[in-house]
């Protein structure tokens, strides 16, 4: 059974699995990668990107950090992909 996260009130009754969350987030990472490479992002800048309550970018995060898909750099608490240098 997949993770669930719990949607805030404003989006009662549509929850989104986890998976799917982590799946857009990194889409959409490699998509704006190709325009401006090497970027590390906030928490704050990927809830804008993808447009994802807080509640539900947090558990999807941490799910790619966990899958090595997305590397955590706790001195600036910033995400990249894998492959980016900075």
């Amino acid at each position: 059974m997949p993770e669930r996260v719990v949607s805030p009130w404003w989006l009662a009754g549509r929850k989104r699995d986890v998976a799917s969350v982590a799946d857009e987030i990194e889409t959409r990472i490699r998509e704006a990668g190709r325009s401006v490479p090497n970027v590390s992002w906030g928490p704050r800048s990927l809830e804008m990107l993808v447009s994802v309550p807080m509640s539900e970018l947090m558990p999807a995060l941490r799910r790619l950090e966990r899958d090595g898909r997305l590397i955590y750099n706790g001195s600036f608490g910033s995400y990249r992909l894998p492959w980016d240098r900075r």
